[in-house]
């Protein structure tokens, strides 16, 4: 990305949701918009410009941000609410640290943060970007559904800024996107916005390196065989029920040897390990739709799951989504 073309879009975009010259203004409003957020300016700010416009694409959060403090400035997160982001530098520099290292992101980088890292981050000069914010749960629930299976562990995307393909191919589609939902003068027909939707979060995981980037660059010509999607249906049938390793077995038509063999080829897991990341999956999915259902008991959704012992369901939970069971009930 260009500076030049990064400033026809800013030019574009009028008029802002949020505007400020208030110093005080502006660091009251990324605390309370922002997503956990808070900006740090120097303490003797000579100047202040804030300026802010927020566009939808079914869960997806579009945000175009200019802030100039006059000097360097800062951003720390304070919360974490289950999002990751990818930011999209048009102006400015944006340093931050992770592992102990600097990395440092210029306009034409691409970098994405994950819901469970906290990373302090340095704004040099007039900064603007563009920052996309994901929920946790919609982006896994997509990548689970791109890879035919569940999540044998949370998505994590490498921290490191990124240019060339495919990031540039993402920046690119980004920015024609903006522009295009900017300029419109009517919402999008619901049909459009899940497809624009889901072409954006496939993007999204093929434009930055991530944990699950082996699993998504193998070809679907090869189908699993029979005896792997006999077992699947078998677990996903019989997922509140006691279920042991033979009782798959007999379930697949197929040996154990074979059985193991195929789901580490095209599963990348063990037969235990998927109905494991089935339960978890189905655990999650009743307790975000557990205050619309009126349930209020974590016990009877795990039961429901085959977890018949609690504190296994609540570490299990924990390790698989970050967080406890209960929290994820409260927050819906």
């Amino acid at each position: 990305m260009t500076m030049q073309y990064g400033a026809i879009i800013l030019a574009r975009n009028q008029p802002h949701d949020f505007h400020t010259l208030s110093a005080f203004e502006g660091h009251q409003y990324v605390r309370r918009a922002s997503f956990g957020n808070e900006l740090l300016s120097p303490g003797k700010v000579e100047r202040f410009q804030l300026s802010h416009k927020r566009l939808r694409l079914g869960q997806v959060m579009i945000d175009m941000v200019q802030i100039d403090c006059g000097s360097s400035f800062e951003v720390i997160q304070v919360e974490q609410l289950g999002f990751y982001t990818f930011k999209i530098p048009l102006e400015g520099v944006s340093e931050y640290r992770v592992e102990g290292r600097k990395q440092v992101a210029l306009p034409g980088h691409l970098f994405a943060t994950n819901p469970v890292e906290n990373i302090r981050k340095r704004f040099i000069g007039p900064y603007s970007q563009i920052i996309l914010t994901v929920p946790q749960d919609r982006l896994e629930a997509f990548l689970a559904k791109e890879l035919a299976r569940p999540l044998r562990e949370p998505l994590e995307f490498d921290l490191r800024p990124h240019q060339g393909s495919p990031s540039d191919q993402f920046i690119r589609s980004v920015q024609l996107l903006w522009m295009d939902l900017d300029a419109a003068t009517t919402p999008p027909h619901a049909r459009v916005v899940s497809h624009l939707e889901n072409a954006l979060l496939a993007s999204m995981l093929m434009s930055v390196p991530n944990n699950y980037s082996g699993d998504l660059d193998h070809t679907h010509d090869e189908i699993a065989p029979f005896y792997i999607r006999n077992a699947e249906s078998f677990i996903h049938g019989h997922l509140g029920e006691e279920i042991s390793i033979d009782d798959i077995v007999a379930a697949a038509g197929a040996s154990s040897r074979s059985l193991y063999y195929g789901f580490r080829r095209w599963r990348q897991t063990t037969p235990m390990g998927y109905l494991k990341a089935a339960r978890l999956e189905r655990a999650r999915a009743e307790l975000m739709q557990a205050s619309l259902a009126g349930e209020t008991s974590v016990t009877n959704i795990a039961l429901r799951v085959g977890y018949h012992h609690l504190n296994h369901f609540s570490c299990d939970y924990k390790a698989r989504f970050g967080e406890r069971p209960s929290d994820t009930l409260r927050q819906n």
